[in-house]
């Protein structure tokens, strides 16, 4: 089970195992246009990629909530958002 609860006005925390924190990682990632040209890259210290979802501090943007929602429904996981939440109109 998912539970997802505000934490302040820009982001959400998710409770859940590793393996779905991984999978919506990876879902809200993509990489930077022109990320093999920058040094960091080169030089191996990053992979190019930006990730809207920070795992190590459970943090997901606020404004992309009803996208979240729409990927758990269409990947069938079970979740419960906060009462805080309820408000939003996941079904846009």
């Amino acid at each position: 089970m998912i539970i997802i609860e505000k934490v302040n006005e820009l982001f959400v925390s998710i409770q859940c195992d590793r393996g779905i924190k991984n999978e919506i990682r990876d879902h809200f990632s993509f990489y930077v246009s022109g990320y093999q040209h920058m040094i960091k890259y080169k030089k191996g210290l990053w992979d190019g990629q930006i990730r809207l979802y920070d795992i190590k501090k459970n943090r997901f943007p606020i404004g992309l909530l009803a996208k979240l929602i729409r990927f758990l429904r269409d990947n069938g996981h079970e979740f419960t958002v906060a009462k805080t939440l309820k408000l939003i109109d996941f079904d846009r």
